[in-house]
C-alpha cells in the first residue's frame, strides 16, 4: 500500500526504500529482508527482523527511531518507520574529533534513548556511529533494533560461539559471551564518545582477534594524547564507563553523560579562570607548578651557601648591556688597584702581557697559571678572570649569586670591592666557577623518544604475544569445540545406527509372526511370541483346524519406541480367514510390545489400542 520514490541504502540483507504512504500522507522508509526460509541462516536473520519490528515498535522516544508498520504475510517482509532525513553520525565522525558542544549533545540524547529502551527490558547490543541518525535539525535518532535481546525472555537467536555486534563497539562481556544488560550499551556509547572526542578508536587492532583480545585485555590510550586540552578528570570518566567489568560502570547512561559534561565543563572553567585578569591588564596567576618553581627559587637565593645550585632561571633575562660595563669598568679599578698596591716584588712574572687580555671579553683563552705565590694561586687557573680573582673562596661563591641583585644599584652606590663580585656576571658561557665544586656529571639518560620507542615495542610485542595467545586459545577452543561435535556426531551416529539395527529387527519380527500365523505353523508362532496366552494359542488352533485360508497383515503405524531392551510399535492389522466358503475379515489396531532376544527380537504382547 505504500508507493516507493527511491532507493535509500541497499545492503547484504535487504534493501531499504524512500516511500509514501498515500493513505496519510506521510514520508515513511520501508525496510525490507531478502533473506529465505529455505536456510537456517535465512530463518534467524526473518526471525531478527521481526524482532526488531517488536522491540522498537513498543518503544515511544523522540530519539528512538518510531516504526509504523510490519508486514512478514508476504515476500519481502517489510517494516515501514520514521523517515529521517539527514546523515549517520558515522559519516559526520569521518572529518576527526567533534566539537565538544556537539559531543555532548550527541552523548545525552544517545544516553536519554537507551535508557529508555533499558527501562523497558531492552538491550541494543549493536550500538555504533552507523545506527544513529541526525536529522537536519540536529536531533539524534536511536535505530537499527535488529539484534536487542529482551531482558525477561530467554529466546536466543544466535548458535553457540557466533558473536553479534560490530567487533570495535563491543563490551568485553559480548565478546566473551557473558550475560547481557544495560551497562554493555553504556560501554559501546563510551567507545563513540571516545572516538568523536580524539578521531581515533579506543580498541584497535589488525585482525579481528586482536580487536577482541584489545577489548578484553587492554586499556585506551589516554585521551590527552590525542587532545591535549582535555585532562586527567575526562580520561577517568571514559575509563569508567570503559571498565571490563560491568558492574565497575556507571548505574546508567545518562550517569555516564552526567559524570563526562561535569568533567568538561570543570576543565574549560579552570582553563578561562585567567581571563578576568588578562582583561584588566594583570598578569594571570600562577599555576601550581609556577608556584612551586617560585618557592624553590626563592629557598635558593636565600642560601648562598649552596654551592650545587645553577643561577636562577630568571638570571639571563636581566639587562646584561648594563651588567657587563659596569663589570668591566670594575675590572679596570681593581687592576688598577691592584697593580698600583702591590710591590712589584710581589707581581707575578708575566702578568704584564696577561692584564691587557683580560678587559677583552671576546676572549676565551685561559690565561698562563702565575708562579704559587699564595694559596689563592695555587688554584687552576679559571678562564679570563683568573688574575683579577684573588678574594676568599667564600666572596668567589657568592660573586656567583650577586647579577640577581645588581640591576638594584646605582654606579654610584657601588662599592669599590662590588667590581670583584661582578666580574663573573658575564654572558653564561663564561661564568662557571660554581661548577668546579660539582660532581662529575652522570651519563645522559637515554633520550625520551628512544624510551618511548622502546616501551612501544615492547607493549606492540606483548600485545602481539597476547594476541597470539588469546589466538592459539581461541583455535584451541575451537579444534576442542569440533572435536567434541564430531564426538558427538559419532555418538549420535552410532546410536542411530542402533536405532536403525533394533527397528529392522524388530520389523524382521513382525514379519516372522505374520508368516507364522499365515503358514499355521504353531511351533514358529510359538518361538516369535513365547509368552502367548493360552487362550490365545488356543484360539489359534481351532481358527487354523476350521479355516481353509488364514491371512494377516500387519502395517506400522508409527517408528518403533525402543527404551533398553523393550519396545514398542503400533501396528494396523488386518485378519482374513475362509471357513466352509464364508469369508470373515477383522481390522483392528494393535500394540505390540517386544524384548530384546540376543541380536533379534520376540513378541511378549499384542494388545487391542482402545478406539
Amino acid at each position: 500500500r505504500y508507493r516507493l520514490l527511491g532507493e535509500l541504502g541497499r545492503g547484504g540483507c535487504g534493501v531499504v526504500y524512500r516511500a509514501l504512504d498515500p493513505s496519510i500522507g506521510r514520508m515513511v522508509a520501508i525496510k525490507t529482508i531478502l533473506a529465505r526460509d529455505e536456510a537456517a541462516s535465512g530463518r534467524e536473520s526473518r526471525e531478527r527482523f521481526r524482532r526488531e519490528a517488536r522491540s522498537a515498535g513498543n518503544l515511544s522516544h523522540p530519539n528512538i527511531v518510531t516504526i509504523h508498520d510490519f508486514s512478514d504475510s508476504g515476500d519481502p517482509m517489510y517494516i515501514a518507520m520514521e523517515f529521517v532525513d539527514g546523515r549517520t553520525l558515522a559519516e559526520e565522525m569521518s572529518s576527526g574529533p567533534l566539537p565538544l558542544e556537539f559531543i555532548l549533545g550527541v552523548v545525552r540524547a544517545a544516553a536519554d534513548a537507551l535508557d529508555y529502551a533499558h527501562g523497558h527490558n531492552i538491550v541494543h547490543r549493536d550500538i555504533k556511529p552507523a545506527n544513529f541518525l541526525l536529522d537536519k535539525s540536529g536531533r539524534l535518532k536511536v535505530t537499527d533494533f535488529g539484534i536487542a535481546k529482551i531482558l525477561d525472555s530467554d529466546e536466543g537467536l544466535t548458535s553457540t560461539g557466533m558473536l553479534v555486534g560490530t567487533a570495535q563497539y563491543m563490551s568485553p562481556e559480548q565478546v566473551s559471551e557473558g550475560p547481557i544488560t544495560g551497562r554493555s550499551d553504556q560501554f559501546s556509547l563510551a567507545v563513540i564518545a571516545y572516538e568523536m572526542l580524539t578521531g581515533v578508536k579506543p580498541f584497535q587492532g589488525n585482525s579481528w582477534a586482536t580487536v577482541i583480545h584489545a577489548i578484553i585485555m587492554a586499556e585506551p590510550p589516554p585521551i590527552g594524547q590525542y587532545r591535549e586540552k582535555l585532562g586527567d578528570s575526562v580520561d577517568g570518566v571514559l575509563r569508567r564507563a570503559l571498565s571490563k567489568g560491568p558492574q565497575s560502570r556507571y548505574a546508567s547512561c545518562t550517569e555516564f553523560y552526567t559524570s563526562l559534561e561535569r568533567a568538561i565543563s570543570g576543565v574549560f572553567t579552570e582553563r578561562t579562570a585567567i581571563l578576568p585578569r588578562l582583561l584588566s591588564g594583570l598578569p594571570p596567576e600562577p599555576t601550581v607548578e609556577q608556584r612551586k618553581g617560585q618557592t624553590h627559587k626563592q629557598a635558593v637565593q636565600a642560601d648562598p651557601a649552596s654551592p650545587g645550585e645553577a643561577p636562577p632561571a630568571a638570571a639571563p633575562k636581566l639587562a646584561l648591556k648594563p651588567i657587563l660595563i659596569g663589570a668591566m669598568g670594575g675590572l679596570a679599578i681593581v687592576a688598577g688597584l691592584w697593580f698600583g698596591l702591590r710591590p712589584k716584588s710581589a707581581r707575578p712574572a708575566g702578568l704584564e702581557a696577561v692584564a691587557p687580555q683580560t678587559q677583552a671579553p671576546e676572549s676565551r683563552e685561559p690565561a698562563s697559571a702565575p708562579p704559587a705565590a699564595d694559596k689563592a694561586e695555587t688554584r687552576p687557573a679559571p678562564r679570563v678572570a683568573a688574575p683579577v680573582v684573588q678574594q676568599p673562596p667564600k666572596q668567589t661563591e657568592t660573586a656567583a649569586r650577586v647579577p640577581v641583585t645588581i640591576p638594584q644599584q646605582s654606579h654610584a652606590e657601588t662599592e669599590a670591592p662590588k667590581p670583584v663580585e661582578t666580574a663573573p656576571a658575564k654572558p653564561p658561557e663564561q661564568v662557571a666557577p660554581v661548577q668546579k665544586v660539582q660532581p662529575p656529571a652522570l651519563p645522559a639518560p637515554p633520550p625520551v623518544k628512544a624510551q618511548e620507542d622502546a616501551a612501544k615495542r615492547l607493549g606492540e610485542e606483548q600485545q602481539k604475544r597476547s594476541a597470539d595467545e588469546q589466538t592459539k586459545r581461541l583455535a584451541d577452543e575451537q579444534a576442542k569445540r569440533a572435536a567434541d561435535e564430531q564426538a558427538r556426531r559419532l555418538a549420535d551416529e552410532q546410536a542411530k545406527n542402533a536405532r536403525t539395527a533394533d527397528a529392522a529387527a524388530i520389523s524382521r519380527a513382525l514379519r516372522d509372526y505374520q508368516g507364522a500365523y499365515e503358514r499355521k505353523d504353531v511351533g514358529a508362532l510359538q518361538a516369535i511370541w513365547p509368552s502367548i496366552p493360552k487362550q490365545v494359542l488356543d484360539g489359534v488352533r481351532t481358527s487354523f483346524r476350521e479355516a481353509s485360508e488364514v491371512s494377516m497383515e500387519l502395517r506400522p503405524a508409527s517408528e518403533p519406541r525402543i527404551s533398553g531392551a523393550a519396545a514398542t510399535v503400533i501396528c494396523d492389522r488386518n485378519l482374513r480367514q475362509v471357513i466352509l466358503k464364508r469369508v470373515l475379515q477383522a481390522s483392528s489396531k494393535v500394540r505390540i510390545a517386544l524384548v530384546r532376544a540376543g541380536t533379534g527380537w520376540t513378541i511378549q504382547s499384542v494388545e487391542a489400542v482402545s478406539q
